[in-house]
């Protein structure tokens, strides 16, 4: 639990490898799972974030400016009071076979994006908030292709079909 940002890890331009790391049921004001402000260079893979909660923005993740690389990531059961309950991103990452599900906010319950985000056969489904249940979009539009979206999204072989997801 952090009373700032950062419940799990709070990174500042801090280059890094993350792979096979779980964040779950951490809390913070911000990036309840993980606050990323400013990296550049690093990539997640197989990363996942689950039951974290934000009093104010990202329950599972800030990324806040740089170009992460974030493959066989999974986003479930985060929660953010106002923007972004699986992840708000103020950069331009971009997301391989990310899965966004069970995620609610106010503005984006899977997604808040304040940049630019890039999502490549990923999974957004069940996620909820009045304002963008998948995707709240505050800036450039998001670029998703071959991705199934509650809702619909308009972008290369995407598809709004139910991933038949089981408990």
């Amino acid at each position: 639990t952090a009373s700032g940002n950062g419940g799990g890890i709070y990174a500042h331009s801090a280059d890094m490898v993350m792979d096979g790391v779980a964040f779950s049921g951490n809390h913070a004001g911000g990036g309840g799972g993980m606050y990323n402000y400013g990296n550049n260079l690093h990539t997640f893979t197989n990363v996942i974030f689950s039951g974290n909660t934000a009093s104010d923005s990202g329950g599972g993740l800030i990324q806040s400016f740089g170009y992460p690389v974030m493959t066989n990531v999974v986003f479930s059961g985060n929660t953010a009071t106002n923007k972004g309950g699986g992840f708000y991103t103020m950069g331009e990452p971009v997301l391989i076979n990310a899965t966004f599900s069970g995620n609610s906010a106010n503005f984006g319950g899977a997604i808040y994006n304040e940049d630019r985000v890039t999502l490549t056969n990923s999974v957004l489904w069940g996620n909820l908030a009045p304002n963008g249940a998948q995707i709240y979009n505050n800036a450039n539009p998001p670029i998703v292709t071959y991705s199934l979206v509650q809702g619909g999204w308009e972008g290369t072989g995407n598809l709004e079909a139910d991933p038949l997801f089981v408990d």
